[in-house]
């Protein structure tokens, strides 16, 4: 569960203004924060914890705009004429977890 932002956070950043896709926003908020974390590779607690109990606008800004991408782009493709990698989407997700040997 997100703890940095909140879902109304999210609906406003996608200017989302009906409840159907609560649970779908409340995820992409989780995924969002979870990679916010593993980029900065700390815990978001901690960065917190020296900013007075809150994320700096800047990396919670960064939170919603990648929370926003992956609801405008659900697909690792975006169809706008032509198929377009959406690269931060997917490999973003999935990076951190890649064990290289």
């Amino acid at each position: 569960m997100a703890t940095f932002a909140t879902l109304e956070d999210l609906k406003e950043q996608c200017n989302v203004q009906h409840n159907e896709d609560d649970k779908r926003l409340r995820e992409m908020l989780d995924a969002a924060e979870s990679w916010l974390e593993k980029t900065v590779q700390q815990p978001l607690t901690d960065i917190a914890a020296k900013h007075n109990g809150a994320l700096p606008k800047d990396l919670k800004q960064a939170m919603l705009i990648f929370g926003a991408g992956l609801y405008a782009n659900r697909e690792g493709v975006a169809f706008s004429g032509q198929p377009t990698p959406v690269p931060y989407n997917l490999m973003s997700l999935v990076t951190p977890y890649i064990k290289y040997r």
